[in-house]
């Protein structure tokens, strides 16, 4: 088989295109009054206030849950929409009673954060890294053995 400089550059740019997911879009960063950092994703509807948007209870915690796999994703590649970070609200409550309905008032809302871009990306392999080594030692010591 011979090297073509063409067949490879488009089997790389395709290999590019189809290996990352892109679903680049914007959401509200909350680090604070949660367990763990988490990325609400879903606007509150009605909002009206543009750059501050609302979010609802919908969200995709930052960081990969325990037992993940490649399959599992998460946000990744998190920028800030803005330097400083405008600022979001998220969880409509209803304000301090529960009563509150209008979806532009900051009291209305649990928690507070800040805009950011992100992409989804798979979770890592890392939790089956001992079964990997475990198998490639197996498959070592066989050959070992045989030769």
């Amino acid at each position: 088989m011979r090297f073509s400089p063409k067949s490879f550059s488009i089997s790389v740019f395709l290999f590019l295109i189809t290996a990352s997911k892109i679903y680049a879009d914007t959401g509200c960063l909350v680090t604070l009054s949660v367990p763990e950092n988490r990325i609400y994703f879903q606007q509150y509807p009605g909002s009206q206030s543009n750059p501050v948007r609302f979010f609802t209870s919908t969200y995709y915690n930052v960081a990969c849950p325990v037992g993940a796999n490649a399959s599992n994703q998460h946000p990744g590649n998190i920028s800030n929409t803005t330097s400083p970070g405008t600022v979001c609200w998220a969880e409509f409550n209803g304000g301090q009673n529960g009563t509150g309905t209008n979806p532009n008032n900051a009291g209305n809302y649990r928690l507070n954060g800040f805009l950011v871009n992100y992409t989804m990306v798979a979770c890592p392999l890392d939790n089956y890294a001992l079964v990997a080594l475990s198998a490639l030692a197996g498959v070592a010591c066989y050959y070992i053995r045989k030769s």
